[in-house]
C-alpha cells in the first residue's frame, strides 16, 4: 500500500500530525460505532490514490498528554488508525468561550 502525505504550509489550518498524538475519540455507550455502509467508504478514500476525504477536526486538547482531541472525522480516526497510517491529515479549530465574545463587546 502506498501512503503519501504532503505537509501543509503554516499559512494552512491543515496539517499533517503523528497519530498518537490526538487522543482516540469516544462515542457514547448507547451509539452504534460504526456501521458498514458509512465505514467502507472512509476506507476505500483513505486507500486511494485519488480519493479525497477530508481531514479530521480536532481541536487543542490542554490538560492531557494528547495534543489534539477529535471534535469531527469518528470514522476517518479509526480508519486511519486500522489501516496503520502512521499519521493523520487534520484541521485544528480553536473554540471561543462565550464569555470571552462577550466581554469583547
Amino acid at each position: 500500500m502506498l501512503v503519501r502525505y504532503r505537509q501543509l504550509s503554516a499559512a494552512s489550518d491543515s496539517d499533517v500530525v503523528p497519530v498518537e498524538d490526538v487522543e482516540p475519540p469516544q462515542r457514547d455507550i448507547d451509539i452504534e460505532p460504526f456501521k458498514k455502509h458509512r465505514l467502507v467508504p472512509v476506507l476505500f478514500g483513505l486507500q486511494s490514490q485519488h480519493g479525497v476525504v477530508p481531514p479530521v477536526e480536532v481541536v487543542p486538547n490542554a490538560g492531557s498528554h494528547y495534543k489534539y482531541k477529535v471534535r469531527n472525522g469518528f470514522r476517518r480516526f479509526y480508519g486511519s488508525v486500522a489501516l496503520g497510517f502512521p499519521k493523520l491529515p487534520v484541521t485544528t479549530r480553536f473554540i471561543v468561550s462565550a464569555a470571552k465574545v462577550d466581554s469583547q463587546e
